[in-house]
């Protein structure tokens, strides 16, 4: 019979496998290694959650200071807004102090002392008109 060698040969290749099936520390590897696994598995999981976590606390943090960098932002136009104002105002001073006379200074803080009042806003108003139209013609010349 040619195939008896075959047929041997599979029959212990068939208590092999048997043995390792039945083999307790065979069993307890493979056991151990699915803890493993399982393990792994769990802490990945973990891993994740903290990733996850630590992730939304990011896009917390950066939409906080997208917040703050518009709210700056919205502060810096105000204070550019506030510093060109005063700018004006500075240049109006100036040419106030170059068609006024002390005198005439004197004269209208010595009514204010006397009378304890201030211009009202419609004259304030007036008199920034007139010293800007001094200035256009100044630099008109």
């Amino acid at each position: 019979m040619k195939f008896e060698p075959l047929i041997g040969m599979a029959r212990q290749a068939k208590l092999r496998r048997m043995k390792m099936e039945c083999d307790p520390q065979c069993v307890l590897d493979l056991a151990a290694e699915r803890d493993d696994y399982k393990r792994g598995a769990e802490v990945e999981a973990r891993l994740g959650d903290e990733a996850r976590a630590e992730c939304d606390q990011l896009r917390a943090e950066v939409e906080a200071l997208r917040t703050a960098a518009a709210v700056s932002a919205a502060d810096a136009n105000d204070a550019e807004r506030e510093v060109e104002a005063l700018r004006k105002d500075a240049e109006r001073w100036r040419m106030a102090r170059r068609i006024l006379t002390v005198e005439a200074i004197e004269d209208a803080y010595s009514d204010f002392v006397n009378f304890g009042q201030l211009a009202d806003e419609r004259e304030n108003i007036r008199a920034d008109s007139a010293i800007d139209a001094a200035m256009a013609a100044k630099e008109g010349e």
